[in-house]
Protein backbone atom coordinates (compact mmCIF):
# COMPACT_ATOMS: atom_id res chain seq x y z
CA UNK A 1 0.00 0.00 0.00
CA UNK A 2 0.98 3.72 -0.21
CA UNK A 3 3.82 2.93 -2.54
CA UNK A 4 5.22 6.16 -3.37
CA UNK A 5 7.84 6.78 -6.36
CA UNK A 6 11.04 9.62 -5.63
CA UNK A 7 13.10 11.42 -7.63
CA UNK A 8 16.65 12.69 -6.82
CA UNK A 9 17.91 15.09 -6.79
CA UNK A 10 14.26 16.34 -8.28
CA UNK A 11 11.93 15.78 -11.92
CA UNK A 12 13.47 18.40 -13.65
CA UNK A 13 17.44 17.70 -14.34
CA UNK A 14 19.94 19.03 -17.01
CA UNK A 15 21.14 16.59 -19.65
CA UNK A 16 24.32 14.64 -18.49
CA UNK A 17 22.59 15.07 -14.93
CA UNK A 18 21.95 11.70 -12.65
CA UNK A 19 18.84 10.69 -11.33
CA UNK A 20 18.07 8.36 -8.45
CA UNK A 21 14.92 6.96 -8.34
CA UNK A 22 13.23 5.59 -4.58
CA UNK A 23 10.33 3.03 -4.13
CA UNK A 24 8.91 3.57 -0.63
CA UNK A 25 5.95 1.05 -0.18
CA UNK A 26 4.29 -0.25 3.11
CA UNK A 27 3.68 -3.98 3.27
CA UNK A 28 3.42 -7.20 5.28
CA UNK A 29 5.41 -9.05 4.77
CA UNK A 30 8.38 -6.72 3.57
CA UNK A 31 8.42 -6.00 -0.91
CA UNK A 32 10.01 -8.49 -2.47
CA UNK A 33 10.61 -6.85 -5.60
CA UNK A 34 10.93 -3.91 -6.77
CA UNK A 35 10.56 -2.50 -11.02
CA UNK A 36 10.96 0.71 -12.82
CA UNK A 37 9.01 1.51 -16.14
CA UNK A 38 9.23 4.18 -18.30
CA UNK A 39 5.90 4.91 -19.92
CA UNK A 40 5.11 6.69 -22.59
CA UNK A 41 1.44 7.48 -24.53
CA UNK A 42 2.53 4.73 -27.45
CA UNK A 43 5.35 2.71 -25.17
CA UNK A 44 6.35 0.78 -22.09
CA UNK A 45 9.46 -0.44 -20.88
CA UNK A 46 11.53 -1.57 -17.67
CA UNK A 47 14.35 0.33 -16.45
CA UNK A 48 15.44 -1.20 -13.76
CA UNK A 49 14.97 -3.45 -10.48
CA UNK A 50 15.43 -2.85 -6.86
CA UNK A 51 14.24 -0.28 -4.46
CA UNK A 52 16.27 2.50 -5.38
CA UNK A 53 17.88 2.57 -9.03
CA UNK A 54 20.57 5.18 -10.52
CA UNK A 55 20.20 6.76 -14.44
CA UNK A 56 23.19 7.95 -15.43
CA UNK A 57 24.35 10.65 -17.90
CA UNK A 58 20.69 11.48 -18.73
CA UNK A 59 19.62 12.15 -22.54
CA UNK A 60 16.67 13.99 -23.33
CA UNK A 61 15.16 10.97 -24.74
CA UNK A 62 15.05 9.86 -20.98
CA UNK A 63 12.36 12.41 -20.42
CA UNK A 64 9.34 10.68 -19.75
CA UNK A 65 6.81 9.25 -16.65
CA UNK A 66 8.26 7.23 -14.41
CA UNK A 67 6.70 4.92 -11.67
CA UNK A 68 7.70 1.94 -9.66
CA UNK A 69 5.53 -1.66 -8.82
CA UNK A 70 6.11 -3.61 -5.90
CA UNK A 71 5.62 -6.81 -4.39
CA UNK A 72 5.09 -9.56 -2.06
CA UNK A 73 3.67 -12.96 -1.95
CA UNK A 74 0.44 -11.21 -1.08
CA UNK A 75 0.31 -9.02 -4.30
CA UNK A 76 1.61 -6.03 -5.96
CA UNK A 77 0.80 -2.37 -6.48
CA UNK A 78 2.14 0.27 -8.61
CA UNK A 79 3.40 3.90 -7.42
CA UNK A 80 1.89 6.91 -9.11
CA UNK A 81 3.81 7.55 -12.13
CA UNK A 82 5.99 10.92 -11.62
CA UNK A 83 7.42 12.91 -14.96
CA UNK A 84 10.93 13.53 -15.29
CA UNK A 85 11.81 16.30 -17.38
CA UNK A 86 15.68 16.19 -18.83
CA UNK A 87 16.64 20.02 -19.55
CA UNK A 88 19.15 20.49 -22.32
CA UNK A 89 20.17 23.50 -24.32
CA UNK A 90 19.09 24.09 -28.15
CA UNK A 91 19.66 20.98 -30.49
CA UNK A 92 20.12 21.23 -34.00
CA UNK A 93 20.47 24.82 -34.83
CA UNK A 94 20.79 26.03 -38.56
CA UNK A 95 20.66 28.67 -40.48
CA UNK A 96 17.96 29.03 -43.55
CA UNK A 97 18.54 29.56 -46.37
CA UNK A 98 22.05 27.66 -46.70
CA UNK A 99 23.95 30.08 -49.33
CA UNK A 100 22.15 33.46 -50.48
CA UNK A 101 23.05 35.31 -53.67
CA UNK A 102 21.97 39.07 -54.11
CA UNK A 103 21.88 41.89 -55.37
CA UNK A 104 22.56 45.55 -54.31
CA UNK A 105 19.44 46.45 -52.97
CA UNK A 106 17.89 42.98 -52.32
CA UNK A 107 16.50 42.55 -49.22
CA UNK A 108 18.36 39.82 -47.37
CA UNK A 109 15.97 37.49 -44.98
CA UNK A 110 18.23 34.73 -42.64
CA UNK A 111 16.09 32.55 -40.02
CA UNK A 112 18.02 30.78 -37.45
CA UNK A 113 15.94 27.17 -36.67
CA UNK A 114 15.94 25.23 -33.54
CA UNK A 115 15.35 21.34 -34.01
CA UNK A 116 14.73 20.64 -30.42
CA UNK A 117 15.35 22.71 -27.04
CA UNK A 118 14.01 22.38 -23.47
CA UNK A 119 12.95 24.86 -22.17
CA UNK A 120 12.18 26.38 -25.39
CA UNK A 121 13.79 29.38 -27.25
CA UNK A 122 11.92 32.25 -26.19
CA UNK A 123 12.05 34.45 -29.04
CA UNK A 124 14.22 37.29 -28.39
CA UNK A 125 17.03 34.76 -26.79
CA UNK A 126 18.84 34.54 -30.37
CA UNK A 127 22.65 36.13 -31.40
CA UNK A 128 23.65 36.82 -35.19
CA UNK A 129 27.52 36.78 -36.05
CA UNK A 130 28.76 37.76 -39.01
CA UNK A 131 32.58 36.90 -39.97
CA UNK A 132 32.87 35.71 -36.42
CA UNK A 133 31.49 39.33 -34.78
CA UNK A 134 28.48 39.40 -32.83
CA UNK A 135 25.75 41.91 -34.74
CA UNK A 136 24.36 44.25 -31.75
CA UNK A 137 20.51 44.44 -31.33
CA UNK A 138 19.97 41.88 -33.50
CA UNK A 139 17.88 39.09 -30.51
CA UNK A 140 15.27 37.50 -32.78
CA UNK A 141 14.85 34.13 -34.92
CA UNK A 142 15.18 36.44 -38.04
CA UNK A 143 17.70 38.60 -39.49
CA UNK A 144 16.67 41.20 -41.65
CA UNK A 145 18.41 43.77 -44.18
CA UNK A 146 15.95 45.68 -46.18
CA UNK A 147 18.18 46.84 -48.45
CA UNK A 148 22.01 45.38 -48.76
CA UNK A 149 25.16 46.90 -49.53
CA UNK A 150 28.88 45.43 -50.73
CA UNK A 151 29.16 45.64 -46.70
CA UNK A 152 26.71 43.13 -46.02
CA UNK A 153 28.51 40.18 -47.79
CA UNK A 154 30.24 37.41 -45.49
CA UNK A 155 29.68 34.29 -43.20
CA UNK A 156 26.68 34.73 -41.03
CA UNK A 157 26.16 32.24 -38.23
CA UNK A 158 23.00 31.88 -34.96
CA UNK A 159 23.35 31.44 -31.82
CA UNK A 160 20.32 30.14 -30.02
CA UNK A 161 20.30 30.13 -25.93
CA UNK A 162 17.77 28.85 -23.50
CA UNK A 163 18.14 28.32 -19.54
CA UNK A 164 20.06 25.78 -20.19
CA UNK A 165 22.71 26.71 -22.45
CA UNK A 166 23.32 27.92 -26.25
CA UNK A 167 24.10 26.32 -29.03
CA UNK A 168 25.85 28.18 -32.15
CA UNK A 169 24.81 26.93 -35.75
CA UNK A 170 27.19 24.46 -37.13
CA UNK A 171 26.80 25.84 -40.80
CA UNK A 172 27.82 29.14 -41.95
CA UNK A 173 25.70 30.76 -44.70
CA UNK A 174 27.26 32.48 -46.55
CA UNK A 175 26.29 36.19 -48.39
CA UNK A 176 27.44 37.15 -51.24
CA UNK A 177 26.21 40.74 -53.38
CA UNK A 178 26.48 41.59 -56.57
CA UNK A 179 27.31 44.71 -57.90
CA UNK A 180 28.57 46.80 -60.89
CA UNK A 181 32.01 47.58 -60.70
CA UNK A 182 33.20 50.81 -58.70
CA UNK A 183 35.28 53.60 -60.48
CA UNK A 184 38.81 51.84 -61.71
CA UNK A 185 41.78 53.14 -60.06
CA UNK A 186 43.87 53.81 -62.93
CA UNK A 187 47.79 54.29 -61.51
CA UNK A 188 50.29 55.64 -64.67
CA UNK A 189 52.93 58.25 -64.88
CA UNK A 190 51.21 61.08 -66.96
CA UNK A 191 54.47 62.02 -68.60
CA UNK A 192 57.41 59.88 -69.58
CA UNK A 193 60.57 60.26 -71.77
CA UNK A 194 60.98 58.49 -74.96
CA UNK A 195 62.66 55.24 -74.24
CA UNK A 196 61.27 54.95 -70.61
CA UNK A 197 60.49 51.97 -69.04
CA UNK A 198 56.45 53.12 -67.99
CA UNK A 199 54.12 50.78 -66.37
CA UNK A 200 50.28 50.88 -65.97
CA UNK A 201 47.71 49.37 -63.30
CA UNK A 202 44.28 49.09 -63.08
CA UNK A 203 42.51 47.54 -60.17
CA UNK A 204 38.55 47.69 -59.83
CA UNK A 205 36.11 46.57 -57.09
CA UNK A 206 32.98 44.74 -58.31
CA UNK A 207 31.03 41.27 -57.48
CA UNK A 208 31.21 39.24 -59.43
CA UNK A 209 34.43 39.46 -61.08
CA UNK A 210 34.87 42.16 -64.13
CA UNK A 211 36.27 41.81 -67.20
CA UNK A 212 38.88 45.20 -67.66
CA UNK A 213 40.53 46.39 -71.03
CA UNK A 214 42.70 48.90 -71.67
CA UNK A 215 42.50 51.09 -74.67
CA UNK A 216 44.42 54.17 -76.55
CA UNK A 217 43.43 57.46 -78.31
CA UNK A 218 45.02 60.32 -79.25
CA UNK A 219 44.31 63.57 -81.74
CA UNK A 220 45.66 61.62 -84.27
CA UNK A 221 43.31 58.33 -84.20
CA UNK A 222 40.31 59.29 -82.15
CA UNK A 223 39.03 55.59 -82.44
CA UNK A 224 40.20 53.26 -78.97
CA UNK A 225 42.80 50.68 -79.97
CA UNK A 226 42.63 47.69 -77.14
CA UNK A 227 45.90 47.02 -75.84
CA UNK A 228 47.09 43.88 -75.72
CA UNK A 229 48.05 43.57 -72.10
CA UNK A 230 51.17 42.09 -70.35
CA UNK A 231 49.27 40.41 -67.25
CA UNK A 232 45.74 39.97 -66.16
CA UNK A 233 44.50 38.32 -62.73
CA UNK A 234 41.44 38.75 -60.28
CA UNK A 235 40.50 42.50 -61.09
CA UNK A 236 43.81 43.69 -61.86
CA UNK A 237 45.32 44.97 -65.07
CA UNK A 238 49.31 45.69 -65.61
CA UNK A 239 51.01 47.01 -69.12
CA UNK A 240 54.29 48.12 -68.86
CA UNK A 241 56.28 48.98 -72.08
CA UNK A 242 59.11 51.53 -73.17
CA UNK A 243 57.43 54.95 -74.00
CA UNK A 244 57.27 55.89 -77.77
CA UNK A 245 55.92 58.67 -79.35
CA UNK A 246 52.77 56.59 -81.06
CA UNK A 247 52.18 55.69 -76.94
CA UNK A 248 51.41 59.45 -76.27
CA UNK A 249 47.28 59.49 -75.88
CA UNK A 250 44.49 58.97 -73.60
CA UNK A 251 44.31 55.69 -72.25
CA UNK A 252 40.92 54.63 -70.69
CA UNK A 253 40.93 51.28 -67.96
CA UNK A 254 36.98 49.69 -68.77
CA UNK A 255 35.73 47.31 -66.19
CA UNK A 256 32.35 45.56 -66.51
CA UNK A 257 30.54 42.78 -65.33
CA UNK A 258 27.08 41.26 -65.34
CA UNK A 259 25.96 43.75 -63.11
CA UNK A 260 27.06 46.91 -65.31
CA UNK A 261 30.24 48.83 -66.44
CA UNK A 262 32.03 51.56 -65.32
CA UNK A 263 35.81 53.21 -66.25
CA UNK A 264 38.43 55.59 -65.84
CA UNK A 265 40.57 57.70 -67.84
CA UNK A 266 44.36 59.16 -67.66
CA UNK A 267 46.27 60.95 -70.26
CA UNK A 268 50.00 59.86 -70.56
CA UNK A 269 52.51 62.49 -72.56
CA UNK A 270 55.67 61.17 -74.09
CA UNK A 271 58.44 63.54 -73.73
CA UNK A 272 61.38 63.35 -76.85
CA UNK A 273 64.16 65.30 -78.60
CA UNK A 274 63.71 67.13 -81.90
CA UNK A 275 63.02 65.13 -84.91
CA UNK A 276 62.17 65.78 -87.99
CA UNK A 277 64.30 68.64 -88.26
CA UNK A 278 64.20 70.67 -91.30
CA UNK A 279 66.38 73.92 -92.89
CA UNK A 280 65.17 75.95 -95.39
CA UNK A 281 65.90 78.58 -96.89
CA UNK A 282 63.99 81.44 -98.69
CA UNK A 283 64.12 82.88 -101.30
CA UNK A 284 65.70 79.98 -102.53
CA UNK A 285 69.35 78.04 -102.73
CA UNK A 286 70.77 80.08 -105.23
CA UNK A 287 71.12 84.15 -104.93
CA UNK A 288 73.13 86.84 -106.10
CA UNK A 289 76.09 87.99 -104.54
CA UNK A 290 74.49 90.93 -102.11
CA UNK A 291 71.29 89.45 -101.78
CA UNK A 292 69.70 88.77 -98.32
CA UNK A 293 68.72 85.13 -97.31
CA UNK A 294 66.69 84.01 -94.64
CA UNK A 295 67.07 80.78 -93.38
CA UNK A 296 64.41 78.91 -91.26
CA UNK A 297 64.55 75.55 -88.97
CA UNK A 298 61.70 73.55 -87.79
CA UNK A 299 61.40 70.57 -86.13
CA UNK A 300 58.92 68.06 -84.37
CA UNK A 301 59.29 67.93 -80.45
CA UNK A 302 58.21 67.51 -76.79
CA UNK A 303 58.25 70.02 -75.23
CA UNK A 304 59.77 72.61 -78.05
CA UNK A 305 63.00 73.13 -79.12
CA UNK A 306 64.29 76.09 -76.27
CA UNK A 307 67.47 76.66 -78.64
CA UNK A 308 68.74 76.91 -82.30
CA UNK A 309 71.68 76.75 -83.91
CA UNK A 310 72.68 77.86 -87.51
CA UNK A 311 76.10 76.10 -88.50
CA UNK A 312 78.17 77.10 -91.81
CA UNK A 313 80.30 74.19 -92.57
CA UNK A 314 82.52 73.32 -95.32
CA UNK A 315 85.43 70.18 -95.57
CA UNK A 316 87.84 71.73 -93.31
CA UNK A 317 85.58 74.22 -91.48
CA UNK A 318 82.60 74.51 -89.67
CA UNK A 319 81.26 77.84 -87.81
CA UNK A 320 78.30 79.11 -86.10
CA UNK A 321 76.33 81.91 -88.12
CA UNK A 322 73.27 82.47 -86.04
CA UNK A 323 70.91 81.38 -83.21
CA UNK A 324 67.33 81.69 -83.64
CA UNK A 325 64.73 79.38 -85.51
CA UNK A 326 64.90 81.83 -88.70
CA UNK A 327 68.35 83.80 -89.22
CA UNK A 328 68.96 86.64 -91.89
CA UNK A 329 72.13 86.48 -93.92
CA UNK A 330 72.40 89.94 -95.22
CA UNK A 331 74.74 90.90 -98.42
CA UNK A 332 76.00 87.68 -99.38
CA UNK A 333 79.18 87.59 -100.42
CA UNK A 334 80.67 84.66 -103.15
CA UNK A 335 82.36 83.47 -99.71
CA UNK A 336 79.16 82.83 -98.36
CA UNK A 337 78.70 80.02 -100.27
CA UNK A 338 78.60 76.59 -98.46
CA UNK A 339 76.50 73.73 -96.93
CA UNK A 340 74.72 75.13 -94.06
CA UNK A 341 72.52 73.36 -90.90
CA UNK A 342 70.55 73.96 -87.91
CA UNK A 343 70.92 72.29 -84.45
CA UNK A 344 67.84 72.27 -82.64
CA UNK A 345 67.75 71.89 -78.77
CA UNK A 346 65.48 70.57 -75.99
CA UNK A 347 65.45 69.22 -72.23
CA UNK A 348 65.25 66.22 -73.86
CA UNK A 349 68.19 65.86 -76.44
CA UNK A 350 69.23 67.56 -80.03
CA UNK A 351 69.02 66.66 -83.83
CA UNK A 352 70.50 67.84 -86.94
CA UNK A 353 69.06 68.69 -89.73
CA UNK A 354 70.28 67.96 -93.55
CA UNK A 355 72.45 70.51 -94.92
CA UNK A 356 71.52 72.34 -97.90
CA UNK A 357 74.35 74.15 -100.05
CA UNK A 358 73.45 77.90 -100.71
CA UNK A 359 75.59 78.99 -103.70
CA UNK A 360 75.88 82.96 -104.47
CA UNK A 361 75.98 83.93 -107.60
Amino acid sequence: KNVTALADPGVELKEGSNLTLTCKADSLPEVSAYTWIKSSVTHSETVGHGQKITLHFLKSSDSDHYFCISRNEIGSANSSSIFIRVKYAPKGVDINPKLAELKEGDKLTLMCLVQSSNPEVDMQSYKWYKDGQEINQQTMNTFTVPSVRQRDKGGYQCQARNSVGETMSTHITLVSVKYPPKTPNLTMKEVVKEGELYTITCTVESSPQATLTLSRSSLTNPEKDIITVNEIQSNILKFAANATVSDAGMYTCEAENTEGKNFSKNQLKVLYAPKSVTALADPGVELKEGSNLTLTCKADSLPEVSAYTWIKSSVTHSETVGHGQKITLHFLKSSDSDHYFCISRNEIGSANSSSIFIRVK
